[in-house]
């Protein structure tokens, strides 16, 4: 299986990858200088239970970080949060 890696925390001053609940921090070399982070909360609520009942884990095409040595307006179409079709469904 596949290991997984999740974002740290927006407000340090580098990016990491981390694995296993930050046990495994690796520095990532990435700028992201010149662009902004927009972060939305819908009003919506999901369970936890609800959430990863309904996921469905795909395979990426890239790893994370193969992916984000592409260029930004690449992401959105390789970097999938694979809890977005469970969470919000009607939106994809």
């Amino acid at each position: 299986m596949p290991q997984l890696w999740e974002q740290t925390a927006l407000y340090q001053k580098r990016p990491d990858l981390c694995r296993r609940n930050r046990q495994h921090i690796l520095p990532i070399p990435l700028s992201l200088k010149g662009y902004q982070i927009l972060i939305i909360k819908p009003d919506v609520f999901v369970s936890t239970r609800e959430a990863f009942a309904n996921i469905h884990p795909h395979h990426p095409e890239y790893s994370i970080k193969e992916a984000i040595k592409r260029p930004v307006n690449e992401w959105k179409e390789i970097l999938i949060n694979d809890f977005e079709d469970s969470v919000f469904p009607s939106i994809r």
